[in-house]
């Protein structure tokens, strides 16, 4: 029994001066990963990161996913979670236990896959919110759902997702295949909806830019059998105000395909041409 208790006590003192290092490793660097995060923070701040973030949308991606809307406070977070797990690991590592020191070696590999799959992931969400202004911007112009926006936002989103799994070494050959036969069923529900059911709307909308660069408001045409004064000219056609007042739609790609005598210009345009 003594022997037992010697040993003991052998082993103990001869563990105590790992253990105070692990502590003192500890303490004063999770301290200083802290300052070094609000130096990071305070000089990304100061070279103009928000700003060139908030211009660009970033923010907005950032508080969609929950947090402040600061890039700079992002990036000092991430840091300081970095910081922290290397410091912890640095510390177990210097108290000698053998069994811990496989998982920790395997940490330490594993972190900067962690780090690049969540940098993958903030990167596509920004991506996914810039697409999704974008396409429903141009869904609008073009009198096309807004969902078109919400889809590709989802595509974006999966793309980057799988990515970010695969680099951490999830197995994501399932997860891919589901991906792209949901994109594809996606794509064709749209491409069969707008390619048949909606082939005039989209004409005369994309007839629409044309007219908009050729009529104002303002001007007195006559088209179609029908004269007066053009009052709008809407994604997919133009609307005109007659003698009597009545109001007029003529669709955008008739006054490309037909004849139209222009009576009066828009006021600044100078004479009828």
């Amino acid at each position: 029994m003594n022997r037992i208790l010697d040993n003991a006590g052998e082993a103990l003192g001869a563990g105590l001066p790992r253990i105070a290092a692990a502590i003192v490793l500890l303490v004063f660097g999770l301290i200083a990963v802290r300052l070094l995060a609000r130096l990071l923070v305070k000089a990304l701040r100061t070279a103009g990161l928000d700003d060139l973030a908030e211009r660009h949308g970033v923010h907005d991606a950032l508080a969609r996913l929950g947090f402040e809307r600061s890039l700079s406070r992002a990036v000092g977070v991430a840091l300081r979670l970095a910081g922290t797990v290397v410091v912890i690991l640095a510390a177990l590592s210097l108290t000698g236990l053998q069994f811990l020191r496989e998982s920790i070696n395997q940490g330490i590999l594993f972190l900067p896959k962690l780090l690049v799959a969540l940098a993958l992931m903030l990167a596509g969400a920004v991506v996914a919110t810039l697409a999704r202004g974008r396409v429903e911007r141009l869904a609008e112009q073009m009198d096309l759902p807004r969902e078109l926006g919400r889809v590709a936002e989802i595509a974006i989103l999966t793309v980057f997702g799988v990515t970010a799994l695969r680099q951490v070494g999830v197995s994501t050959d399932i997860l891919t295949l589901l991906a792209a036969i949901i994109l594809s069923a996606v794509a064709l529900g749209f491409a069969l909806a707008f390619g048949l059911g909606n082939r005039e709307v989209v004409r005369a909308a994309g007839a629409g830019r044309v007219v908009r660069s050729v009529y104002d408001a303002g001007a007195e045409i006559e088209v179609a059998g029908h004269r007066g004064e053009v009052v709008a000219i809407e994604s997919s056609a133009l609307v005109l105000r007659t003698a009597s007042g009545a109001s007029v739609r003529i669709p955008n790609h008739l006054l490309i395909e037909s004849v139209v005598v222009v009576h009066r210009s828009a006021p600044g345009e100078g004479p009828a041409r």
